[in-house]
């Protein structure tokens, strides 16, 4: 999926022999590079829409997600479906990141804990590994907290600079779990890695990273985890996650598991997007590496941290076999 906001001028990096994830003009369109085949500059606008058989619908809120007013356009494949076939999780994400917030409020018991690790008078930094459209690291951020947030993907880091903009003391940056030590450049007193991420490398990948995030913390420092219960997955043979639909269903996303043994599983989504016309689907699919309890207990030991405790969700109700959910609040030994 592509799409384009109009008053908008930031500019986004392509990705030679596909379309970019967001491509912006100004009010009055210089047209730069982008089309089907090649990177010219010499292709007007319209050119581009008829060739990539687009398809205009008025611009919402929903849709604008940060962007100044402006006309909106999704394209599609003429079969009014689109597999991305750049695969992998940052096609993913670059195609969710317009509607990410709307699919994954932060939820009232998200901002009730926050809130308690800040009461506690301890957390004066914060860094959110793979922090996403940064709705998560925002009640910090307002608060005057020096925070950082750092993902992958550029569509999403975007999102993250224009929505804590204001925020003086908040810094976003484009990097993966392996740069958190280069990012990372002062103890910080919270490190959150949320939403599932840390998955989303090899365990060896896992146990690394929270080595990493260990030495950035301060002395006590504390990491707030939260990855899904992969223990009730695997025994369970779940193969199809809740559906997640917006409130005004406008916008839903399946997600359906295809298990490669128990440390490796495909996780494919589908995103559907109603318009003026009719519904447009956007699928993708990329590896997700299971972290078990007991072993993410013994990653995070290895890794220097003590005083481990595991929840059931946000709310910090008792972690048990049936959780949907792990949420993990740990120290620094």
């Amino acid at each position: 999926m592509v799409i384009f906001t109009g008053h908008h001028t930031r500019s986004e990096t392509r990705t030679p022999g596909f379309p970019p994830a967001i491509l912006p003009w100004e009010a009055t369109p210089t047209w730069g590079t982008g089309t089907p085949d090649a990177h010219r500059s010499d292709v007007a606008p319209a050119a581009f829409l008829q060739a990539w058989n687009v398809v205009s619908i008025p611009a919402t809120s929903r849709v604008r997600s940060g962007f100044r007013p402006g006309a909106a356009f999704f394209f599609f494949p003429s079969d009014r479906s689109c597999y991305n076939c750049r695969g992998g999780r940052l096609a993913f994400y670059t195609d969710i990141s317009l509607v990410y917030d709307d699919l994954f409020p932060v939820s009232r018991e998200q901002r009730s804990l926050f809130g308690s690790l800040m009461d506690d008078g301890g957390t004066r930094s914060v860094v959110d590994c793979g922090c996403g459209t940064g709705a998560q690291l925002h009640p910090f951020a307002i608060t005057g907290l020096s925070c950082l947030g750092f993902d992958p993907d550029p569509s999403l880091v975007a999102i993250a600079r224009r929505k804590l903009a204001a925020c003086p003391k908040t810094r976003i940056e484009s990097g993966s779990f392996a740069d958190l030590s280069r990012i990372v450049s002062f103890p910080s007193d919270l490190l959150m890695c949320l939403g599932n991420s840390l998955v989303h490398v090899p365990q060896n990948e896992a146990s690394q990273f929270l080595g990493d995030a260990a030495e950035a913390l301060s002395r006590s420092g504390v990491m707030l985890l939260q990855i899904l219960n992969y223990e009730r997955l695997l025994r369970e043979g779940v193969t199809e996650l809740p559906l997640i639909r917006t409130s005004d269903g406008t916008v839903e996303f399946r997600r359906r598991y295809e298990w490669e043994g128990d440390r490796k599983v495909l996780f494919r989504t589908s995103l559907r997007l109603s318009g003026a016309e009719e519904p447009r689907i956007v699928r993708n699919e990329f590896p997700l590496y299971p972290v078990y309890p007991d072993e993410l207990w013994e990653m995070l030991v290895s890794a220097g941290f003590g005083n481990v405790h595991f929840y059931g969700d946000f709310a910090l109700t008792d972690f048990s076999p049936g959780s949907e959910a792990l949420v993990c609040l740990a120290r620094k030994a």
